[in-house]
């Protein structure tokens, strides 16, 4: 038998928000999440030159709409 009671965890969103947060935050899980999809960038253009290329391209047209070039 489960003590799980849906009626003792009632938290609004901006609560559950928060306390998602602060979780990500003390364990510094963003940093791992960004260094794994460089780390996979980097291995994908690694193993393949037009995997490599299309990586590239992708991320250099990604960089220029942020800083509103062509």
């Amino acid at each position: 038998m489960t003590r799980f009671s849906i009626t003792k965890n009632q938290k609004t969103p901006e609560q559950w928000s928060a306390l998602a947060f602060k979780a990500t935050t003390e364990n510094n899980i963003q940093w791992n999440i960004a260094l794994g999809l460089i780390v996979a960038a980097v291995a994908a253009s690694a193993t393949s030159p037009l995997t490599g290329a299309d990586t590239t391209f992708y991320f250099r047209r990604f960089y220029r709409q942020r800083i509103g070039t062509k």
